[in-house]
């Protein structure tokens, strides 16, 4: 586990890392293709070194699609608006093999994206919080 010193001088024991991705001027056809988009997420996962264990989706009408991808090491989601072209999606995993860059990169790619943001976010427990929730 990584430890992270927060603004105010308290340390964050990290449980992962989430990335958020903000993708623009995606195809906006790929973005209302519910088993491309399942198939991008799932590829995502496996070729970056995640363990797919479940997936749940549902394709809007008329359009839009909203997934996730659960991976033992925690979860890849997506929603889209192809309207818009575009796709938000959140990539979250509390392992050290899996390379959330990676997985970013196949997402990009997939959905064809020519601007992307990303925000990268420790998530974890503050210090006197690694004990279960009891202060020391």
């Amino acid at each position: 586990m990584i430890e992270v010193k927060l603004l105010g001088g308290s340390i964050l024991k990290s449980l992962g890392t989430q990335i958020l991705l903000d993708l623009e001027n995606c195809n906006s056809d790929i973005l209302d293709d519910m088993e491309f988009i399942k198939a991008t997420l799932k590829k995502a996962a496996t070729v970056a070194g995640a363990t797919v264990i479940g997936e749940t989706f549902h394709k809007f009408q008329p359009v839009g699609v909203t997934g996730v991808v659960s991976i033992a090491e925690s979860h890849i989601c997506i929603h889209t608006w192809p309207e818009y072209s575009y796709a938000s999606v959140d990539i979250f995993s509390c392992g050290d093999e899996f390379n959330l860059d990676m997985a970013s990169r196949i997402i990009e790619e997939g959905l064809q994206s020519s601007d992307s943001f990303s925000k990268v976010l420790e998530r974890g427990l503050r210090q006197g919080q690694t004990d279960g929730g009891k202060d020391k």
